[in-house]
């Protein structure tokens, strides 16, 4: 079984995507658009509706090790899934921003959420 050191998780902010995790389609009017089956599985999955959007809860589901910016095989799995499902029901587009902690500097955190960002958008791709 996979487990995260208790420093890991203080250290880990970047979720699947998944920081956030929004239907780029659904920022305006976030069910506009959806249908109910749509709805049913983003709420599957994780997500939550949000004044911006469905979002991906940052529950841990998808950690990142300490300054690093590939997923590990665990969270690679649950992007996968999630891609899966929901292109399983026409959602096509996601936006994926990605997150880091507060230690280091600034402009780096935003390169390597940036870089957590792709690496999740590229899982999703291939997926």
């Amino acid at each position: 079984m996979f487990s995260i050191p208790q420093r890991s998780l203080r250290f880990f902010t970047l979720i699947l995507f998944m920081g956030l995790l929004a239907l780029t389609g659904c920022q305006t009017a976030p069910q506009k658009g959806l249908t109910p089956a749509q709805i049913a599985v983003l709420k599957q999955q994780g997500f939550e509706l949000t004044d911006e959007g469905w979002a991906f809860g940052l529950s841990g589901k998808v950690l990142f090790g300490s300054d690093v910016e590939s997923l590990n095989a665990q969270s690679t799995e649950i992007v996968q899934r999630i891609g899966k499902a929901l292109l399983g029901v026409g959602i096509e587009r996601v936006r994926v921003d990605g997150h880091t902690d507060a230690s280091g500097k600034e402009t780096y955190n935003q390169q390597l959420s940036l870089r957590r960002a792709k690496s999740v958008g590229n899982v999703l791709r291939s997926g």
